[in-house]
């Protein structure tokens, strides 16, 4: 129960520093900063995504979740057209 009452509140909104004086005082005493590490992958994918005539998607985030979502509007538009005899509008 005691370390429930000693645990910061968390925040509603914004960033949180809360770590930031626990990091300076673990430094201060030789402990080693972590190092940032790279998985050696690079996702070799498309960033612009077809949509419709007139409409595409660029891409940025996890690929397969941008891939899907882009397949799965481009049909829903067809089936839109296909539903409604229009070619699919663009309002800018």
């Amino acid at each position: 129960m005691a370390a429930a009452s000693t645990a910061p509140a968390p925040h509603s909104a914004g960033f949180d520093f809360t770590n930031h004086d626990r990091n300076a005082l673990l430094t201060g005493k030789g402990f080693p900063v972590p190092k940032a590490t790279s998985t050696g992958t690079t996702i070799n994918c498309e960033k612009i995504h077809y949509i419709a005539p007139h409409i595409y998607c660029c891409g940025a985030g996890t690929a397969a979740d941008t891939e899907f979502m882009t397949q799965l509007t481009s049909s829903n538009v067809q089936l839109h057209e296909l539903h409604t005899g229009r070619k699919s509008r663009v309002v800018t």
